[in-house]
């Protein structure tokens, strides 16, 4: 699926629901479970959607969690990448 395909399809209340979905304290201190969650959520509507999708993890000095970015990405090896990122 190319970029326009995507971009036709947007759809403004599944954006609003997805932000609703993951709005809130995200904290790696006080609430490390919610910024796990939506680690995964984010992950598995990367999926939905036809992304490749890769996990970087790694860790900060002076906290024992593992953080992950998540990163999406459309086309393969041979065509252009589109590259879509979220730290968490």
């Amino acid at each position: 699926m190319d970029t326009a395909q995507i971009v036709r399809k947007v759809d403004s209340e599944k954006i609003y629901q997805h932000v609703l979905r993951i709005e809130g304290t995200k904290h790696p201190i006080d609430t490390p479970e919610k910024l796990n969650d939506t680690a995964n959520y984010i992950h598995s509507e990367f999926e939905k959607y036809g992304l490749e999708v890769n996990n970087q993890e790694f860790k900060i000095e002076d906290y024992d969690a593992t953080f992950r970015n998540i990163e999406g990405v459309l086309g393969d090896k041979k065509s252009r990448r589109i590259t879509y990122c979220v730290a968490l």
